[in-house]
């Protein structure tokens, strides 16, 4: 069985994330969050009126900016999901073929990643096929079809 201990940047040492959050930029979230804050706290701020009483507008001052910079660096370290391009038949052909370890791979490559250089980036790093100076290079899509023959291409 797979060991369950979580290192030190939130994964597990299996090499997979301890959750998984799909459909939604946890980047975009965490700025909007932020500024809510910011936006509800001045405005309490401005429609005070002089009162003397305690108000919770120093600590919208306090969080918001703090929480729209983390939300800041989030989005400034996420890499977007990969876009898969593909029939039903060819999906239909995934489903029944796939192993899991490419199924694992499509799941990673088509969720946000976040401090990663690219998708699948140590793989291609042990691979070799990462030349000293240059960038990573890029996956731009995945592409999923069916051969003449009834394969998946």
């Amino acid at each position: 069985p797979k060991s369950a201990m979580i290192g030190g940047a939130g994964v597990n040492n299996a090499g997979e994330p301890p959750f998984e959050i799909r459909g939604f930029s946890l980047g975009n979230l965490v700025v909007g969050a932020g500024v809510l804050v910011t936006v509800l706290s001045f405005a309490e701020y401005l429609s005070s009126n002089g009162s003397d009483g305690p108000t919770l507008s120093g600590l919208g001052f306090v969080y918001g900016i703090p929480i729209f910079l983390a939300g800041a660096a989030l989005k400034y370290a996420e890499i977007e999901p990969v876009p898969c391009i593909s029939t039903p038949a060819a999906e239909r052909i995934f489903e029944d073929k796939a192993t899991e370890i490419i199924a694992k791979i499509k799941q990673d490559v088509t969720r946000h990643r976040y401090g990663d250089e690219a998708h699948l980036d140590t793989t291609v790093k042990k691979l070799g096929l990462v030349v000293p100076g240059k960038a990573y290079p890029q996956l731009i899509e995945l592409r999923e079809d069916v051969t003449e023959e009834g394969e998946l291409a």
